[in-house]
């Protein structure tokens, strides 16, 4: 691992235990065992350790949406499940995932609501729902964009809930707003869907 990706890493740990605001350089440092001279070297500011933690999410979304664009040619809900249950497991492996999903959600984050990553958020899964659209696995009156939203709202919101406090509902069942989500635009099948994939993965 490179010393740029310890220092994230370590920054994504302080700033998801203490929050953007009560994170400093110096803990960052310490946590490294580095002054916090060399630690500025590389990020001469926390806010510039904010922006590269949520740049690196961006990075893995819109990689993970191609690749579970290509895992489902023929069905945008089964790419769908496939991106968030992917992410969801990277979110597990890689505190850097989580950590910008917090950081997205932190008002005293200068990435607080970050238009940028929202809008691939959004444009992914507006991607995956014109797919599920075109081959009838949502009805044709869907407005995807108004569905895309929605879900990046229940699914991040989820996602920073499950991190920052236990959620009964969230732990029971994989994708559980999700499916919500999916079942109130239409799609019947929705449990079998996500069963299905994560068999795959």
């Amino acid at each position: 691992m490179s010393t740029r990706d310890r220092i994230l890493e370590a920054a994504a740990a302080e700033m998801m235990q203490h929050g953007y605001a009560a994170s400093s350089l110096t803990s960052i440092a310490q946590r490294m065992k580095l002054t916090k001279g060399a630690l500025t070297r590389q990020f001469p500011t926390k806010e510039d350790l904010a922006r590269a933690v949520v740049d690196d999410l961006e990075a893995v979304v819109v990689s993970q949406r191609d690749s579970s664009l290509e895992a489902y040619p023929g069905s945008g809900i089964r790419a769908a499940v496939h991106f968030l249950l992917t992410i969801g497991r990277r979110s597990r492996e890689d505190p850097l995932v989580t950590a910008a999903a917090v950081l997205l959600t932190d008002r005293t984050s200068p990435t607080f609501a970050a238009t940028g990553m929202i809008a691939v958020w959004k444009g992914s899964f507006a991607t995956f729902f014109e797919r599920a659209k075109r081959v009838s696995e949502l009805p044709e009156d869907t407005a995807v964009s108004d569905l895309a939203e929605y879900a990046f709202i229940t699914t991040v919101g989820e996602a920073v809930f499950a991190a920052r406090a236990y959620s009964p509902a969230a732990r029971a069942e994989p994708l559980h707003f999700f499916r919500f989500t999916m079942t109130a635009a239409g799609v019947a099948e929705i449990d079998a869907i996500v069963d299905e994939v994560s068999a795959d993965l």
